[in-house]
């Protein structure tokens, strides 16, 4: 846009010039008596039409083609997903179950699953963790302890904020 305006404001100075010019050209080389030029005849007019065309060429490169996945990925960790979200939707009292089948879940596709599984073992230790919170009365510590559990797993599964 600022090209643009520069290119504007020079054909604008210059559509000034050759007006001037003009006028010059047309008027008499006497003066009045105020001192300024006196014309003969009308007043010409001047009309400079310009087209100003700019192109901008961006040429992006494609991301290279990786052969495995970036993220954890397969059966069992498709399987521990499915454990933490529904584990999410039952009472607090019952997640535990299902947080326990999804760090077995996690711990037996640490060797077969595609992808990236060294967060595995880690959001297995997570959600064992969590299985030795209480289910109630939590005190300021536990309570700590849970939230903090439960983001990492949330980042884990990319479930955000599931449980709040």
């Amino acid at each position: 846009m600022r090209h643009m305006v520069s290119a504007r404001l020079g054909l604008t100075l210059a559509m000034v010039g050759l007006a001037a010019s003009a006028l010059a050209g047309c008027s008499s080389s006497g003066k009045d008596t105020a001192g300024s030029l006196s014309t003969v005849g009308p007043t010409p007019t001047v009309t400079v039409t310009a087209t100003v065309t700019a192109t901008q060429t961006v040429t992006a490169s494609p991301a290279p083609a990786s052969s495995a996945p970036s993220g954890p990925s397969g059966p069992g960790y498709d399987a521990a997903r499915t454990a933490w979200q529904q584990g999410a939707s039952s009472s607090s009292a019952q997640e535990g179950a299902f947080w326990k089948k999804a760090a077995t879940d996690l711990t037996g596709a640490v060797s077969s699953d595609t992808g990236d599984t060294s967060g595995y073992a880690l959001a297995a230790a997570d959600l064992l963790a969590m299985l030795t919170l209480p289910d109630a009365q939590q005190s300021p510590a536990q309570n700590a302890a849970f939230l903090a559990g439960v983001s990492a797993l949330d980042a884990f599964f990319n479930t955000p904020n599931l449980y709040s």
